[in-house]
């Protein structure tokens, strides 16, 4: 089972800081996913998070045109970690 960039730039509702929360959905969402995964894991299924993860210093010129430091999900922010816990035993793909 692989997991798609559950990351809190996508999921957490406290992204919206002091505003309104705007992705409850996503927040919702990724609590479901996880716990398919945990469960799945029981049963003896491979589970696997990916993570994206934005670095400048590995984009090309031309790439780094189109991108922010403090874009989505760049490298080192709060933003690029994990909504959700991983299950134990699974893996982490950055």
């Amino acid at each position: 089972m692989v997991l798609i960039d559950f990351q809190n730039d996508f999921c957490s509702p406290d992204i919206a800081g002091d505003g309104p929360p705007t992705n409850t959905s996503n927040a919702a969402a990724a609590l479901r996913a996880n716990e398919f995964a945990r469960k799945a894991a029981e049963l003896g299924a491979r589970v696997v998070y990916t993570q994206q993860v934005l670095d400048l210093d590995r984009l090309t010129e031309r790439q780094r045109r189109w991108e922010r430091a403090d874009g989505l999900c760049a490298a080192g922010s709060w933003g690029a970690e994990l909504f959700i816990p991983p299950v134990p035993g699974s893996d982490v793909i950055v």
